[in-house]
């Protein structure tokens, strides 16, 4: 049985060569790569592996599944997710005779679901450009249809009852470096989720961001050598409380497994499922400390949130925070744009647009017309 070079995405690649020509398959498994060279085979035998102006949506989209270029392990997946959506709708048509006002029937479908048409639009739109650059097609039906209208919830800082649980919270050692680095240093989850005692330059107090965990499909995970992009390198200055903590924490591990942040009885790295099981400790320790209430439930016998002082609270928000305070200190935008490993400062700037849209009052306005303070002369009249 053949074994097959594992890609960043978590997939495996293989190659077959049909009548001269060479085709990439792509799976999770090497059973799944076998079966699809298998198809490819068979379709070559039948005649259907030609794409040609009959062929169908569906076909086409399954077929781009596997020719799309390298992707982050979450795009793979909201595409594979978008495409089962829309074989329903649209799998049988021939590609060639899908015009706009299918694509917007389609759509239709999930009127009141603003991401999910967001989505299934996007998709479309990747599927029909690679059937242009196919010549299966003359122009991308998708071009003609109205963008969808829809705004993504405003991402919040901690709330001030959220901080002081931050602080209070009872917390094992690994619990409260995790949730301390998210505080201090802003770090993407699959970030601080990477991070080694290699990371830290303990002479230097400066945390190295080099490294990302990623879940895969199956919810195992996997060390990419690089952030989520490459601005996301970078060093950051370790603030006088995280160091108290880390320079307790880093005496505890070893260099024989150097991780900071693993599973609680086997030292792996952390699995999807491993993880959420930590963050909901994480969170049941916090919302005790906000003044919630938690409970066992009588069914699964597992302790869960009953009043919840710490609603909508997630390791992005502890990361939205980060961003806030820098905002708040006043560090320059191409300097918070570095600390948060945005790789455009466009990103940046939403974020402190939005905060300074936050900071109009009264007072303030009151203050640029305080005449008072200036040598206007008031308007006479006889």
């Amino acid at each position: 049985m053949a074994k097959y070079k594992k890609r960043a995405d978590g997939r495996k690649e293989g190659t077959i060569k049909i009548d001269g020509k060479r085709y990439h398959v792509y799976g999770y498994t090497d059973a799944e790569i076998n079966r699809q060279k298998e198809a490819l085979l068979a379709a070559a035998h039948d005649g259907s592996l030609y794409i040609d102006k009959v062929t169908t949506f569906e076909e086409w989209a399954l077929r781009w599944q596997g020719i799309r270029p390298n992707l982050e392990t979450k795009t793979v997946e909201m595409y594979e997710w978008a495409v089962n959506k829309l074989i329903p709708l649209l799998g049988a048509r021939p590609i060639a005779d899908i015009k706009p006002s299918d694509i917007q029937i389609a759509l239709n479908a999930y009127d009141g679901h603003a991401r999910t048409q967001q989505i299934l639009l996007l998709t479309m739109s990747q599927i029909f450009t690679a059937a242009v650059n196919d010549e299966l097609i003359i122009k991308n039906p998708c071009d003609k249809v109205p963008k969808v209208n829809y705004k993504a919830p405003e991402k919040r800082p901690l709330t001030d009852i959220e901080k002081k649980a931050v602080m209070t919270a009872e917390l094992d050692l690994p619990e409260r470096a995790y949730i301390s680095i998210l505080y201090y240093c802003g770090l993407r989850r699959g970030e601080c989720l990477a991070l080694s005692v290699h990371d830290i330059d303990r002479k230097k107090w400066m945390l190295n961001v080099k490294n990302a965990l990623v879940f895969r499909k199956d919810g195992s995970s996997y060390i990419k050598n690089m952030p989520k992009t490459s601005a996301g390198f970078r060093s950051i200055p370790i603030p006088p409380p995280l160091k108290k903590i880390l320079s307790v924490y880093l005496d505890t591990l070893t260099l024989s497994n150097p991780y900071l942040f693993t599973q609680q009885k086997t030292g792996r790295l952390h699995t999807k499922s491993s993880y959420t099981k930590m963050t909901a400790r994480i969170r049941l320790a916090l919302n005790a400390a906000a003044g919630g209430l938690n409970r066992v439930n009588p069914v699964t016998h597992r302790r869960e949130i009953a009043i919840n002082m710490i609603d909508g609270l997630t390791d992005h928000t502890f990361r939205h925070n980060y961003a806030t305070r820098l905002h708040a200190a006043g560090v320059p935008v191409k300097s918070a744009q570095y600390l948060l490993g945005h790789e455009s400062v466009e990103t940046t700037l939403k974020i402190y647009t939005h905060l300074d849209r936050g900071s109009i009052s009264h007072d303030m306005i009151d203050r640029v017309f305080d005449d008072t303070s200036d040598d206007t002369a008031a308007v006479k009249t006889s």
